[in-house]
């Protein structure tokens, strides 16, 4: 179906009770843009500390099962807004707290985002940019670890919003996050923002 929401209940049941953490350190940092340019959103990830200690990995790693135990994921929002007004300013700014690679897809409205920082910024800061082939990735692995229970989130009101609401975009056979074809203002970059950043976790 065109209307087919991409996340169930399982979004509800990963978002974590309180408030959203700060200060921690993230490890990797992702921005997406609306195909029209009228929602910019930039996200974090980081690693959760394993319940239990590292013990228990530890065993699986000796029993040469490290799969059996995916590290908990965490990620958030640091930045939302309507349209693309500034991105490159607040990329640089959150660039100069992280010093993480800023990570983006190839689409116009991100490329020349970072073309306009790399104009502007001294030092330039370090990008990545995902292929079509990681972006699919991506958003598999955010689905999945939601499924699964491993990728963590908290009440953020635009990424609960995305998460209510984005469909499924069908392109070359992948599911990417998509807005509803009723209403194609929709903002799903909070959970593209966020893919990228789960995706851009270092192993």
């Amino acid at each position: 179906a065109g209307n087919d929401v991409v996340l169930g209940p399982e979004w509800g049941n990963t978002r974590q009770p309180g408030p959203v953490p700060e200060g921690v350190t993230p490890l990797a940092l992702a921005f997406a843009v609306h195909p029209s340019g009228l929602w910019s959103s930039v996200a974090v990830a980081w690693y959760l500390p394993d319940e239990g200690g590292d013990l228990a990995r530890t065993a699986w790693v000796m029993d040469g099962d490290a799969e059996a135990a995916p590290p908990r994921v965490a990620f958030k929002l640091v930045h939302h807004q309507e349209g693309n007004g500034g991105m490159p300013g607040v990329l640089w700014r959150l660039w100069k707290q992280t010093r993480l690679p800023i990570i983006h897809d190839d689409s116009p409205q991100e490329k020349e985002i970072i073309q306009q920082l790399n104009r502007q910024a001294r030092p330039r800061p370090q990008v990545r940019m995902l292929r079509f082939a990681e972006k699919k990735v991506g958003t598999t692995k955010l689905i999945n670890g939601l499924k699964h229970g491993t990728t963590l989130h908290w009440a953020q009101e635009p990424l609960d919003a995305a998460a209510a609401g984005s469909v499924r975009r069908m392109s070359a056979g992948a599911v990417l996050f998509g807005a509803p074809a009723s209403n194609p203002e929709f903002d799903s970059t909070p959970l593209e923002a966020g893919a990228a950043a789960v995706y851009g976790l270092p192993d």
